[in-house]
């Protein structure tokens, strides 16, 4: 795949970023490769730069690496390994979108990519989602029924159907902000899941309300 690519790995020296520009083989093979690697106290302790990177048993493989310490000259090599504590499953899984993965495997794909160093917003966010979804529903529904009553009652059809088309468009486009918004980690998963279906709610019930006593 394409885009970069980023890994952090924590040892007990410090802690390891890994950027690459590509990915191949599941996420085993890195291509145009960038390594960081840190001391306990996060000051930078050298750079490598690799045309590949190939994960195996325990280790990375750069290939055709440079490596940059502070203070001293570069020194280029054909293979450079790293330590890892990672495995190809991590790998794997990083890469998978989050919808693909089902309701009772993100507890465990949370947990995985955390003890692996990678984000786990998006999976926390897909949990959070699927719990909250039957809310949402029950917030579309007392939209649909806000928009029901007003038809019945006092007619003016086309003006009510187009309230109701704004407020579902709405609702959708403050979901999928929210959304947005928790993936990138700017807002906690769990206001960004539920917070689109409780105001939902509160504004369906209070149209409701506002319907009866009109």
């Amino acid at each position: 795949t394409k885009g970069a690519f980023w890994i952090r790995q924590q040892s007990v020296d410090g802690q390891t970023i890994i950027k690459a520009l590509a990915t191949q083989r599941g996420g085993r093979e890195l291509i145009n490769v960038t390594v960081f690697e840190f001391d306990k106290r996060d000051q930078l302790v050298e750079r490598v730069e690799a045309k590949t990177a190939s994960l195996e048993h325990g280790y990375w493989q750069l290939n055709e690496a440079r490596v940059v310490i502070p203070g001293f000259e570069q020194q280029h090599f054909d293979t450079f390994l790293i330590a890892t504590n990672l495995e190809p499953a991590q790998i794997q899984e990083s890469l998978l979108s989050a919808e693909t993965v089902s309701f009772w495997q993100l507890p465990e794909a949370i947990k995985n990519a955390e003890q692996a160093g990678f984000g786990a917003a998006r999976y926390r966010l897909q949990l959070q989602s699927l719990l909250a979804r039957p809310f949402l529903l029950v917030a579309m529904v007392l939209i649909a029924a806000a928009v029901g009553l007003r038809v019945f009652r006092f007619g003016g059809v086309g003006q009510t159907i187009l309230g109701g088309v704004m407020a579902g468009f709405l609702l959708y486009l403050g979901t999928k902000l929210a959304e947005d918004l928790g993936e990138a980690g700017v807002v906690h998963p769990i206001a960004a899941a539920w917070f689109p279906a409780v105001a939902g709610i509160f504004l369906g019930v209070l149209v409701l309300l506002h319907r009866e006593d009109g």
